[in-house]
């Protein structure tokens, strides 16, 4: 209830000044860069044209493998905290505001370091820390168990934050929002996918399975969208 407070009035004031932007706004825009070594060539334009192209499957599938795994844990972390990881109560909804806290600064550490070092290389490290916080929180207990939340939060964080720019880089800046609201189709489906896992399996399996799966599904799609080679790569290398 403080947070719907503090949140509700802040969105809508936001709201109430924003402006629509100017018109050609970044038309001239040229990515440099890391960033441009990884950039399609290519703008589209209306929803016919995302459903016939295969970056946009492939930015629909990286949405679901970075949601699924946080939802899951979300759902069952005080839960499990407190009957399975011997964490107390009190302590593990601090953790869930630390958890919060620590998200946010992931969505300005992680998506800042894609401009620098590429998305692809970003988001490799983003599946890395995630597939680190699921096998301690298996394997843990108490306030590491809690400690190994925060790590997922971060990454969560920094990779869903890291995403409308990925997509504009590879499916164009014009509709961007639409371009962005096509690739969080599959949100939906890793909600459902959680709620699943979550009453079907007990909870550390639960974890391990959208753990495992999630950071081999986010691996894969990377190297389908980007390819094997560094960002830096020559084609003829």
């Amino acid at each position: 209830r403080y947070l719907a407070l503090i949140c509700v009035p802040c969105m809508l004031l936001t709201l109430a000044v924003s402006k629509d932007v100017l018109a050609g706004y970044m038309a001239d825009y040229v990515p440099t860069g890391a960033v441009a070594k990884q950039t399609a060539a290519h703008e589209r334009r209306g929803i016919c044209d995302l459903i016939t192209t295969r970056d946009a499957w492939l930015l629909v599938l990286l949405y679901f493998a970075l949601v699924t795994t946080y939802l899951v844990i979300s759902t069952a972390f005080v839960s499990c905290g407190s009957e399975v990881k011997q964490l107390d109560p009190g302590v593990a909804v601090w953790f869930v505001s630390a958890a919060s806290i620590v998200q946010i600064t992931g969505r300005f550490t992680l998506p800042s370091l894609s401009d620098r070092i590429g998305r692809k290389l970003a988001l490799f490290s983003v599946f890395a820390i995630m597939a680190v916080a699921v096998a301690m929180l298996v394997a843990t207990s108490g306030t590491v168990y809690a400690v190994a939340f925060c790590i997922l939060s971060f990454a969560y964080g920094g990779g869903v934050t890291a995403m409308p720019a990925i997509v504009s880089d590879r499916l164009g800046s014009a509709n961007a929002t639409q371009n962005i609201a096509f690739s969080e189709l599959e949100t939906m489906r890793a909600s459902f996918a959680s709620f699943g896992l979550v009453n079907t399996f007990a909870t550390d399996t639960s974890i391990v399975i959208s753990g495992i799966g999630s950071c081999l599904m986010g691996a894969g799609v990377l190297l389908a969208i980007y390819g094997i080679k560094p960002a830096g790569a020559s084609r003829n290398a």
